[in-house]
């Protein structure tokens, strides 16, 4: 999980999130709480990434016929 963070002139912060790209400019006095807020929107997309991935491979079979045949051909 990175964030990039650039301070700007007129008390905010630009927070950029590396998983999508999306720009955001926060407040100064909100940062703490948008920042834990835009990190835990990172994890739970990247584990949802990972997690759709994972499924994606994931093939259910149901005889040894089905489960032998892709492990040895």
């Amino acid at each position: 999980m990175l964030l990039f963070v650039t301070i700007m002139k007129n008390l905010k912060v630009r927070a950029v999130r590396r998983d999508n790209g999306e720009k955001t400019d926060i407040s100064r006095v909100f940062l703490v709480e948008q920042v834990k807020g835009m990190l835990d929107k990172i994890q739970q997309n990247l584990f949802d990434v990972a997690k759709q991935k994972r499924d994606a491979c994931i093939e259910v079979v149901k005889t040894w016929d089905e489960f032998v045949k892709p492990v040895f051909c």
